[in-house]
């Protein structure tokens, strides 16, 4: 954890995953407080802004704690991160959401059955959403490649 800590990266990442979610949540928490007519209306854009900030830091930190161990293992079997970033990221969002998930529900609701059907559902949400953002990385990435001239491609060290 303390490795994960003096990361700048990590922390960079976690800090700005969490104040965005903070801001849509707040925006979440307004609209449905103006469409419920909830009173006052400060109060419930707040709690929710709160909630979804706290949600998102376990999930990021819980994220970035496994990738950070997969990386210390891809360094002792002489893996690069090319090689396997795709499967550590899927891998890392898959079972942070699934604890997040599980924790939720179960706080919410108390049952264990609970917290089993959130951690299945937040696991898929995850994998869902680290797959759409695997795809448009790597098309982003053949994108670029495609635009750059065949002269000023270098050969990838060996």
């Amino acid at each position: 954890m303390s490795a994960l800590l003096a990361d700048r990266d990590a922390r960079r990442r976690i800090l700005t995953g969490t104040a965005a979610m903070a801001v849509v949540g707040s925006a979440v928490g307004l609209n449905v407080a103006i469409l419920r007519d909830l009173q006052p209306i400060t109060r419930h854009t707040l709690t929710m802004s709160a909630n979804w900030a706290f949600c998102s830091l376990f999930f990021l930190t819980t994220r970035e704690a496994l990738l950070a161990e997969q990386r210390s293992r891809n360094d002792t079997l002489h893996l690069r991160m090319s090689q396997t970033r795709t499967s550590d990221e899927m891998f890392s969002s898959v079972i942070a959401g699934g604890l997040t998930g599980g924790m939720l529900a179960f706080i919410s609701r108390g049952r264990r059955q609970s917290a089993i059907t959130g951690a299945a559902f937040f696991a898929a949400v995850a994998a869902a959403g680290q797959f759409a953002y695997t795809k448009a990385n790597h098309r982003r990435q053949q994108m670029i490649l495609s635009r750059m001239q065949p002269d000023s491609v270098s050969e990838p060290p060996s």
